[in-house]
């Protein structure tokens, strides 16, 4: 089951709908609806991609998973609400708020959140280039940057409950402020910051 070009899936179920696939098969979905969404979640129980948008017909889109991957493109909806720890493997964000109930980690693909305000319970854990472009990130326990950061805009801010551990070189630190309550660990000669970040 491999997607294309202007092939889209629609989800309209009225309840919850389980999406299931046995491997990480790249090209699941090209473009994905979701109907009803205000209504319902989605569960993504291993691996669930669109490779270029996600629209939703609701403010709200509701994803349990427990340790699921899932990629979503452009994404067009006002909540991305996330119940477990989950990967993102390429997200452009437009919306306003993001909340992880759980872990988050950010794998291969670039992220980029677009002025939004994100919550995480549990950890983030980088692995691709993350740009916050005047977002804020709270995150409630620690923060470990494998991949690039970029905070360019003066509203860009992450507050790091736990500790701070950096194994990346490359990260665009120009702009914004990064808060750390707990100890901060680099291994890396990359974490260089400039002009107006603090």
């Amino acid at each position: 089951f491999e997607s294309s070009d202007m092939h889209k899936v629609i989800f309209s179920g009225e309840n919850d709908q389980t999406i299931h696939t046995e491997s990480n098969y790249p090209g699941l979905f090209n473009q994905i609806e979701i109907k009803n969404s205000d209504t319902r979640k989605l569960i993504v129980d291993n691996y669930f991609e669109s490779k270029t948008s996600t629209i939703c017909d609701g403010n709200n889109l509701d994803i349990k998973t427990d340790g699921g991957t899932i990629q979503l493109g452009t994404l067009s909806c006002k909540n991305l609400n996330i119940v477990g720890d989950v990967t993102i493997d390429g997200l452009i964000f437009k919306g306003e708020i993001i909340d992880v109930k759980g872990s988050l980690t950010l794998t291969y693909k670039n992220v980029d959140l677009n002025k939004c305000k994100v919550t995480i319970s549990g950890n983030l854990d980088t692995e691709s280039t993350l740009a916050l472009s005047g977002s804020t990130i709270n995150i409630g326990g620690d923060l470990n940057l494998n991949g690039v950061l970029t905070m360019s805009n003066k509203n860009d801010y992450i507050l790091v409950s736990g500790d701070v551990t950096n194994n990346s070189d490359g990260h665009n630190l120009t702009s914004g402020t990064l808060e750390v309550k707990g100890d901060f660990y680099c291994y890396a000669d990359g974490f260089w910051s400039e002009r107006g970040f603090k």
